[in-house]
């Protein structure tokens, strides 16, 4: 049995009180519209995948934006809270040595805009953060200034505040053993037991607590490559982190670790090598 197949389609659009309209196509015209209909959706789902998909990409990279924008806020707080804190130091030093720091007008330059609003510090940030690291860094600091800091930073003087005598020089000297010979790498001082031995230069505290061969000991990083050691202390004044000044008391004189009598070591340190306490105490 054959399959009829109309040549025309035709299509009655009727209404009331109007004449019918009568719409007739070819087949062929009725299977193009339903190829561009089926065209015109799938065009459409695509569009509307991209916009979903751009929109999401849109969204993460807003969120990386503003991770990044956190990131660098926090950054120029943490900046400026160092640069309030080198501030304090440089008008401390220039308070008790009297010299003029004429780069603080640039630090206060670099410094501007940090308290502004947060889309204009953004604008800035990337070109600021390497200026504010120069002048942490001291690179800005004039030479006065930095030969001023290198020679506070210095240990001088006696690390014990009362009177003392020397016992033991630095350099070679006869074995603790009763034979041969052995390094000594710092001086030592007899003094009254329980006597305040005090910091040669303000610091940071490095170490506080016991050795063994040292016992009761105190390292002080001083800064530009000094350090300080006191030995053999009975009592311990300060702990490792602790800022001291010059002449501030770190302990009192003792006997503990590998010591026969009460007396302080004191040891001088400059670019990680042992040198001579002898010329440093004037």
């Amino acid at each position: 049995m054959t399959r009829y197949r109309p040549n025309r389609y035709t299509i009655l659009i009727s209404g009331t009180g109007r004449e019918p309209i009568v719409v007739s196509f070819h087949p062929a015209i009725a299977f193009l519209i339903l190829i561009l209909g089926a065209g015109l959706l799938l065009s459409t789902l695509i569009a509307v995948f991209s916009y979903v998909r751009q929109n999401s990409q849109l969204a993460q990279r807003n969120s990386q934006l503003t991770q990044e924008a956190g990131n660098i806020l926090e950054r120029l707080e943490a900046l400026e809270t160092k640069i309030g804190a080198l501030k304090d130091h440089r008008r401390t030093l220039r308070e008790s040595s009297g010299i003029d720091l004429d780069s603080e007008a640039q630090a206060d330059s670099l410094s501007i805009g940090l308290r502004a609003k947060p889309e204009v510090m953004l604008s800035a940030a990337r070109d600021k953060i390497p200026s504010l690291l120069q002048l942490l860094q001291h690179k800005t600091l004039p030479i006065s200034e930095q030969t001023a800091l290198r020679e506070i930073s210095r240990p001088s003087g006696m690390p014990i505040a009362h009177t003392a005598r020397i016992t033991s020089l630095f350099g070679l000297r006869s074995g603790t053993s009763g034979w041969g010979y052995e390094m000594h790498q710092g001086i030592d001082f007899v003094a009254a037991y329980g006597s305040p031995v005090q910091a040669t230069a303000p610091g940071t505290v490095e170490k506080a607590g016991w050795d063994q061969s040292f016992g009761n000991r105190i390292v002080v990083d001083h800064g530009y490559g000094y350090r300080t050691l006191y030995a053999h202390l009975d009592q311990l004044m300060v702990t490792e982190g602790m800022a001291v000044d010059r002449h501030q008391i770190l302990g009192y004189l003792g006997n503990t670790g590998r010591s026969r009598e009460p007396h302080l070591h004191y040891g001088v340190y400059r670019n990680g090598y042992v040198v001579d306490p002898k010329d440093y105490l004037n």
